[in-house]
């Protein structure tokens, strides 16, 4: 068995105790009418019964119910059935009486609820023009008479719509209708050019090759999909004036979509419509890559209908709460198009949950626009044989579609959009030639790719209020416009301002690691650096392939004459548009105001354990270099743990960490050096801990250029207990380096931090020695050109002989001393 149908669609009781005789059918998988035995059953029995036999009945005076037949695991769609009572002068009409229609006035006419539609009915008299009729059986008839004909069959009746509490002011309905267990209906020319597949609530449709319509323009790609892209595109564009889009696919169109909707209707009398609420589940999978054949300068807009899902609901209600569910696709390609021959791929698959429909309180509704978790994959590819114009600026929306649509789902005339909800991706770009690029402070070749969703009330949504009965509803609709992912961006920097013929010149590349991935793909292909040589000539003088997550790339030069930095530009070709034409500008060098030349910095501890007078030595040292960092880079955060303990009280700790930080837009530059020690010992025996750090750091003040710095030591901390003794903080300096008054000693827990030029290590520029009692405050001055180092030691030293049982000797110190520079005069900031 392969389908299970109930032959009535519409079922209408005016009174309690009325029944009504239900037919089903059954059909193989080849359409043929199989004999079988049916299962009745109904969601709400209270309401509306069903026996074995399929005789419905009316149990109670006012409420609805949901009847399905069933043979094994297959079912039917659900019949909605109604129990209300009307006004007593209204015309029922049963099926067998309706001889002809309904059908539209003006078939053609645009949907408005002043349209109206005629039927012929036979066994009546003309009824009083403004008298209410209604159908009680599969029929879409419920209106106000508006004029009345005799003919041979009968008499023609032309009926208007009616407000829904008008009709049927004592309607009770609270029902959620599963529309993935409806039968779609494939408009004509998507079923003629579409290859459809259908898995359950899933249909995927691949666009079928096609001769073109007599009397259109020769395409240069093959024409797939043509006659569904002519009849649903436009064009809007103050230069084109051609019949037919200027677009073919250079790939067959492809739609994989899985919708799985549901409506949920509560409607009472007394308050009229609380609940018309759209739920989906829906997941677009779109592939299309429309080509332009002409240059466009405006956008062409394509937007049809795959599938149409009938709201299980038929006779005189569906005027009220039937209708359909069109789904569909669309796409916007727009923008400066000045190539001919550009081709733009997007691959997306878009899925969410979403919620759409009014909330309503006596006649006062408020939009219902819920969105979950987008899950949101897409690939992109542009291609351009050439780049005619300066710029080419295209832009691709891609994207499926739902609206709710109430009223007559065969008579568009009276059937009106109350809904839509999209779901999609905008892929945009701007590319140019390098030389544009370069000559235009304002314009850098780049792209994006945006998450597009939204939901919002249909375009006749007037006409739907009235149907329903409403006032008024709110105007809010819920928009999601989300960057999923964009192009690299970056710096150049460059060692120096100036050169001259023969200098060497170092340039570096240095790209934001958030930004090198393309959703999930590394999108990195190669690092340009050009030289500008005139308005009309720039030649690129270096070229590096990237690999897999690199984001900084070194470039050592050497000038043919003499020149600033600033004639050097930095460009990235990525892996989606992986051609020289279509090269991002990340920018021009700038002479760095502040170059970090080297953070570096060791930890030290030292133990020993004695017991009863013998001592034996465990010694731990740890001497770990930090990453070396260059000011303009992401901030550097290193931190090392050394620690040494043994079983009893004597142990050792020490823990250091450097951080440099950049503000690109002010070029201040903050250096922040922590250290945290402690050491201690006795208790039980004796011994001897230490726990030393030493943290180096190494920068350039650029020619031409004044800095200011502030140095904030640390805080000062309260007196600790001192034992007998004493030791001599280490200098743990790189080689090549010395350290000014490195033999200088002290006691217990203290610190020692030095501002010098390590080319004059005898001048310290700022020191500071911090024993327990000492009291020093922050400083500040004036750096000139040269390079600078600072030095932060911390210490602590914890002692006790064997013959002080009992007593216990403790140390430590946790604290930061920060360097800030700031450039004052000829910096130019990176």
């Amino acid at each position: 068995m392969a389908r299970v149908e109930i032959a009535q669609t519409g079922l209408l009781f005016s009174a309690q105790g009325q029944t009504r005789q239900l037919t089903a059918r059954a059909f193989d998988a080849a359409g043929q009418a199989v004999a079988t035995t049916f299962d009745w059953s109904a969601t709400d029995p209270v309401d509306i019964a069903v026996d074995e036999n399929g005789v419905a009945r009316a149990v109670s005076a006012s409420g609805s119910s949901q009847i399905v037949a069933q043979v094994g695991e297959v079912r039917s769609p659900p019949l909605l059935a109604v129990v209300t009572e009307m006004p007593a002068s209204t015309l029922l009409i049963d099926d067998a009486q309706v001889v002809a229609g309904p059908q539209a006035d003006v078939p053609d006419a645009a949907p408005d609820f002043d349209n109206t539609y005629s039927v012929v009915i036979s066994g009546i008299a003309p009824p009083p023009l403004d008298s209410l009729m209604v159908g009680t059986g599969s029929v879409p008839l419920a209106g106000r008479v508006v004029n009345t004909e005799v003919v041979a069959a009968g008499v023609r009746v032309t009926l208007a719509l009616a407000a829904a509490d008008e009709l049927f002011p004592e309607l009770e309905i609270n029902q959620t209708f599963d529309l993935g267990e409806v039968a779609p209906v494939f408009p004509q020319e998507i079923a003629e050019d579409f290859d459809i597949t259908r898995d359950g609530t899933r249909y995927r449709f691949v666009s079928r090759p096609q001769e073109q319509p007599e009397g259109r323009v020769a395409k240069v790609a093959v024409p797939v999909g043509t006659r569904v892209i002519q009849n649903n595109c436009s064009v809007e564009s103050a230069t084109f004036q051609g019949e037919s889009p200027p677009i073919t696919f250079a790939r067959p169109l492809d739609f994989d979509i899985d919708i799985r909707p549901s409506l949920q209707v509560v409607y009472t009398r007394g308050r009229g419509l609380e609940r018309f609420v759209v739920g989906a589940a829906p997941r677009f999978q779109l592939d299309a890559e429309p080509q332009l054949t002409l240059v466009l300068d405006g956008k062409v807009s394509c937007k049809f209908e795959l599938i149409l899902i009938p709201v299980p609901v038929g006779g005189p209600i569906s005027l009220i709460i039937g209708g359909v569910v069109p789904v569909g696709v669309g796409f916007e390609l727009g923008g400066k198009l000045t190539v001919a021959q550009a081709s733009f791929r997007l691959q997306t698959t878009v899925s969410n949950t979403l919620a759409a429909g009014f909330v309503c309180s006596f006649g006062a509704c408020d939009p219902l626009t819920e969105f979950g978790t987008f899950d949101v994959q897409s690939q992109t590819t542009f291609n351009a044989p050439g780049l005619d114009d300066l710029r080419l600026e295209p832009s691709l929306e891609l994207f499926g579609y739902a609206e709710a649509a109430i009223g007559n789902r065969f008579l568009k005339s009276i059937r009106f959009s109350a809904l839509e909800a999209k779901l999609g991706a905008k892929l945009s770009g701007k590319f140019a030639l390098p030389i544009s690029q370069i000559l235009a402070a304002d314009f850098k070749a780049s792209y994006d790719l945006k998450l597009a969703a939204g939901i919002k009330p249909g375009k006749e949504i007037s006409s739907v209020l009235k149907v329903l009965g409403l006032s008024s509803l709110g105007e809010d609709g819920l928009s999601v416009e989300t960057t999923l992912a964009d192009s690299p961006v970056g710096a150049l920097q460059a060692d120096r301002s100036d050169f001259q013929a023969g200098d060497p010149v170092t340039l570096t590349v240095t790209l934001d690691p958030d930004k090198i991935r393309f959703l999930g793909i590394d999108n990195i292909g190669e690092i340009q650096i050009i030289e500008r040589r005139s308005d009309t000539n720039a030649v690129i003088v270096g070229r590096q392939a990237a690999v897999p997550g690199q984001t900084r790339f070194q470039f050592d030069l050497v000038a043919t004459e003499a020149g600033r930095t600033d004639s050097f530009f930095a460009f990235v070709r990525t892996s989606l548009a992986p051609v020289d034409l279509l090269a991002l500008e990340l920018g021009p060098a700038q002479a760095s105001s502040t170059l970090i030349r080297r953070t570096h910095a060791e930890t030290f501890v030292f133990v020993v354990d004695c017991d009863d007078d013998t001592c034996f030595d465990r010694t731990q040292d740890q001497r770990i270099k930090f990453l070396q960092s260059d000011a303009g880079q992401a901030p550097v955060a290193e931190e090392v743990v050394d620690e040494l303990q043994f079983s009893g009280p004597v142990f050792a700790r020490a823990r250091a960490g450097t951080e440099v930080a950049t503000e690109s837009s002010t070029g201040r530059t903050t250096i922040t050096q922590r250290c945290n020690v402690s050491s201690q010992s006795g208790d039980i025996g004796g011994g001897t801990a230490e726990s030393d750090t030493a943290h180096f750091v190494t920068f350039e003040v650029p020619d031409n250029t004044t800095m200011s710095y502030q140095i904030v030591p640390p805080e000062i901390f309260p007196p600790r207990e001192f034992s007998e003794g004493r030791f001599n903080a280490v200098a743990l300096i790189p080689e090549g380096d010395d350290l000014p008054g490195a033999d200088e000693s002290y006691y217990g827990s203290q610190f020692r931090l030095t501002l010098f030029n390590p080319s004059s290590p005898s001048v310290g520029l700022a020191r500071y020695l911090r024993s327990a009692n000492d009291s020093i405050g922050s400083e500040q001055g004036t750096l000139e050109p040269g390079r600078y180092a600072m030095v932060l030691e911390c210490g602590a030293l914890a002692a006790t002989a064997p013959s002080q049982g009992g007593v216990t000797s403790a140390f430590s110190f946790d604290d930061a001393a920060t360097l800030t520079l700031q450039p004052i005069t000829g910096a130019s900031v990176p």
